[in-house]
């Protein structure tokens, strides 16, 4: 059978995505026409696969470290990703682009799913790529925060305006982990040293696989409540779905299809 539509998710590594589950589980369930192809890819060879991509995909997501480069490659963007200078979901039409960045509908969907506070309170959002540009626009677009500081290792990186995790002033409400989870180890140690002195109200970490990643884990023998990005997750996906099919699917089903993978 000849397949109507074929979509996927580009960037490396993809070992712990389960989009191509969600949205086949999905796509199964409903007799939907279409395919979602995992392509493990990283900047070294995005300019090889980009010709395939625009002649046979209709839609991919796009996760790290692809979101500034499918960013250039695209002809329209949304406010969002033209604000974030970062696409995480491209429609592709006869070959043309039109991009589009979910993260901060998505982080707002995890914020409002979990109940966390973060009008008035002083956040501090670890991490300085397209995914922290996100979550600092989704608070200041939708929220009134007390303050938003961007916290990188190089100064003036991206907006960062904190050197390193020792710099962390004391006040700080809520902690935001934007740092994708292979690279989490290296910072762990500095990361226990801020939340023993800080002690936050919670940490968010918007990686969703593992479900407790091990920011969460050094906050919660700290006594702090943690969230997780599985709600992110689900909210980027809703989002994909009313993006290619006009299609607004219910999230507690996107929900259990997504517990029950693996």
């Amino acid at each position: 059978m000849k397949l109507s539509s074929l979509y996927g998710v580009l960037g490396s590594p993809l070992s712990r995505s389960s989009s191509a589950y969600l949205f086949n589980e999905y796509f199964k369930k409903y007799s939907m026409d279409a395919l979602y192809l995992p392509l493990d890819c990283d900047s070294s060879r995005f300019s090889h696969i980009m010709p395939a991509v625009k002649r046979a995909f209709s839609g991919v997501n796009v996760t790290s470290p692809l979101k500034r480069e499918f960013y250039r490659e695209c002809a329209f963007h949304d406010e969002a990703s033209s604000v974030t200078g970062s696409v995480n979901i491209v429609k592709i039409n006869m070959g043309k682009l039109e991009g589009y960045n979910s993260d901060p509908a998505g982080f707002r969907y995890l914020i409002e799913s979990n109940g966390v506070e973060v009008s008035g309170k002083s956040i501090a959002v670890l991490g300085s790529g397209g995914a922290s540009a996100s979550v600092a626009y989704a608070l200041r677009r939708w929220y009134d925060p007390g303050s938003v500081a961007i916290v990188s290792r190089r100064a003036g990186k991206d907006g960062g305006n904190l050197t390193g995790y020792g710099n962390l002033r004391e006040e700080y409400d809520v902690l935001i982990s934007t740092i994708p989870y292979q690279h989490q180890e290296s910072f762990l140690s500095q990361f226990e040293m801020v939340i023993g002195r800080i002690r936050p109200t919670v940490v968010i970490d918007i990686v969703y696989n593992p479900k407790v990643t091990l920011f969460m884990k050094a906050a919660a023998l700290n006594g702090v409540r943690t969230v997780g990005g599985m709600d992110m997750f689900l909210g980027q996906a809703g989002t994909a779905f009313d993006l290619w099919f006009k299609r607004k699917v219910d999230m507690e089903e996107l929900k259990e299809i997504l517990l029950s993978w693996g």
